[in-house]
């Protein structure tokens, strides 16, 4: 689309969002003439953006107000940003001090959550790693009670994922280690999706003998690798009440974000759909309707760790935030993330 704009329109346009991006606010045509570098007269401005109005890029709330862009006219602005998501040296050096390394990964994300939702004045947020993707270096299972066993895995890359298991029958301590030999010994190396895959195998050669071991740790280890949902355990969220000083005029809509956080479920459906993307990525509008709220925004970027493991950081909050900021800001943090490693 951007490529079907002149000169004059794109640079409109560009201006249009920032001083949107500014205040939030319907922007008039002599605010454009005043910030511009065009020489153009308010009148001329005002034609141009009749003209983006008629390309679906901008759009006039009311009749005597002036225009804001549309997410079309937002995603037109943000390729250019997406281009080019560099920090001055300055700034990365300021977000190293802001994100130690020490500490686990968990403490890692919480605090690195907490730091955008500062940065931003939105809502941070960072999304643990997964292990579906990742090859696995161990499984454990341990004995809770009788009809509980926990499973414990562990990736490549050091992030340790743990459920507990519902069994049909007891299984005693030395039972379970020696199933724990047996599955990391046949299963190291492989994702989730590969150790099913073998499993199936391993089914098909156990049908002409009868082997307890190889069958109870075929059971364990396929309910131990069936996909499960992110757990809220695993999302971290900071910065919630910063959604709050929208004033009146966004209160319904943030209400409607503060129960969808408080929840987290709808919020991790979303995330889930972005755990495949590379670099910064903004969702406005339409892609958050999940939400009921089509005045946000959202910056994210996944970030993959050594093992493979793929995990998520980013910004929700009001759709004029400061993306241009915003984009490089989430982006370093990310791959700062990726760099320190799954490990404490």
């Amino acid at each position: 689309m951007d490529e079907a704009l002149s000169e004059r329109e794109r640079e409109v346009l560009c201006e249009v969002v920032e001083l949107y991006l500014g205040c939030g606010e319907p922007v008039a045509s002599r605010s454009v003439a005043e910030a511009s570098e065009l020489s153009l007269s308010p009148a001329s401005i005002r034609a141009i953006m009749a003209q983006l109005e008629e390309k679906g890029l901008l759009q006039q709330p009311h009749p005597s107000a002036g225009r804001v862009p549309s997410d079309l006219g937002l995603t037109v602005y943000l390729e250019r940003i997406l281009r080019q998501p560099a920090l001055p040296a300055n700034e990365r050096e300021r977000l190293c001090r802001l994100l130690p390394a020490g500490g686990t990964l968990e403490d890692r994300l919480d605090h690195a959550s907490r730091v955008l939702a500062q940065l931003a004045n939105q809502v941070g947020m960072a999304v643990r790693p997964v292990a579906s993707a990742a090859p696995m270096r161990s499984l454990h299972f341990v004995k809770v009670d009788d009809s509980q066993v926990l499973a414990v895995l562990v990736t490549g890359g050091g992030v340790v994922e743990s459920r507990v298991l519902a069994v049909g029958r007891c299984f005693e301590d030395e039972e379970l280690g020696r199933i724990s030999r047996f599955c990391t010994d046949t299963f190291a190396g492989l994702t989730l999706k590969e150790i099913r895959d073998r499993l199936a195998v391993i089914v098909e050669q156990e049908r002409t003998r009868y082997d307890e071991l190889v069958a109870a740790a075929v059971e364990l280890t396929n309910m131990a690798t069936r996909k499960a949902p992110i757990s809220s355990s695993s999302v971290f969220v900071q910065g919630v009440e910063n959604l709050l000083a929208g004033g009146e005029a966004h209160r319904e809509n943030l209400q409607r974000v503060l129960v969808t956080l408080s929840e987290r479920t709808a919020l991790m459906h979303l995330l889930d759909r972005f755990l495949a993307s590379t670099g910064p990525y903004v969702a406005v509008g339409g892609e958050l309707a999940f939400l009921g709220a089509p005045s946000l925004g959202m910056v994210i970027r996944s970030f993959r760790l050594g093992g493979g493991e793929v995990g998520l950081v980013g910004v929700i909050g009001v759709r004029h935030m400061n993306y241009p900021y915003l984009v490089p800001v989430v982006d370093f943090v990310g791959q700062r993330l990726a760099g320190q490693g799954g490990g404490s």
